[in-house]
């Protein structure tokens, strides 16, 4: 009888323990079509990212053959991505010379030499701190937060936005010292630079950022926005300087 009953027990328990895997079992996979549902929500409509596949390592070459083959099928590969690459170039280049034509001052308003800009600078001073106080006091000069001073000599008529700092820009300048002295000009070569316009002294980044082509302004930079401390070539340290900058477009 005990025997019996241990059977029946044992039965019992084993017909439990189907029934708690079955139901297991299904609640896994209950929760598994809902992750699979969930995830498939998230990824709906995107690209699936092959990037793993195309950058996965050639399989070692075991003959001759076989690295000749290889060589052969990653140089095609990489000749059809050049072509890629030179294509979207090219057509990156026309769309930037498209934009730069709306950009771009017409010639007939290039100013030729600096007679428009202001020529009234003082050739003496006590310190460069009250000269810039007493030259932020003359009518048309605006001094922003950064201290860098400027007049607007000619106005520009263009309805364009000003350059961005990673815009590249070309433009005619006159650099002089305070004293009047020239230490640089563009309008005296005959010939207008272009440059990336977060590569130049702060002082330009921050005024040229501020003007539409054609315009023509005068800057008055203190030494902290131009070469500071250290100076560079005829520039002695903590100079400040005045430039007459006209901007004839942005690219």
């Amino acid at each position: 009888m005990t025997d019996l009953i241990q059977t029946d027990i044992i039965n019992q328990r084993s017909t439990v323990m189907k029934k708690l895997f079955y139901i297991g079992a299904s609640l896994a996979i209950i929760g598994l079509a809902a992750c699979d549902a969930k995830d498939a929500s998230k990824t709906e409509g995107q690209t699936p990212d092959t990037s793993a596949e195309q950058t996965k390592p050639l399989p070692t070459p075991k003959t001759e053959a076989e690295a000749a083959k290889a060589v052969d099928e990653a140089q095609a590969e990489f000749n059809k991505a050049r072509e890629r690459f030179i294509a979207k170039r090219e057509r990156l280049d026309t769309a930037k010379a498209a934009l730069a034509k709306f950009r771009a001052c017409p010639a007939d308003q290039v100013l030729k030499d600096t007679s428009v800009y202001d020529h009234d600078f003082s050739k003496e001073f006590k310190d460069q701190k009250s000269w810039f106080e007493a030259n932020g006091k003359r009518e048309g000069v605006v001094t922003t937060a950064s201290g860098l001073q400027y007049m607007v000599n000619k106005k520009s008529t263009m309805k364009t936005n000003p350059p961005k700092p990673t815009d590249t820009v070309r433009v005619n300048y006159h650099g002089l010292f305070i004293n009047g002295k020239t230490f640089d000009s563009s309008y005296d070569r005959g010939q207008d630079i272009k440059f990336p316009l977060d590569g130049v002294i702060k002082g330009w980044t921050e005024g040229v950022g501020l003007m539409r082509p054609c315009d023509a302004w005068t800057f008055y930079i203190p030494s902290d926005l131009a070469y500071g401390d250290n100076g560079r070539g005829p520039i002695p340290p903590k100079t400040p300087l005045i430039f007459y900058v006209q901007l004839l477009g942005v690219e």
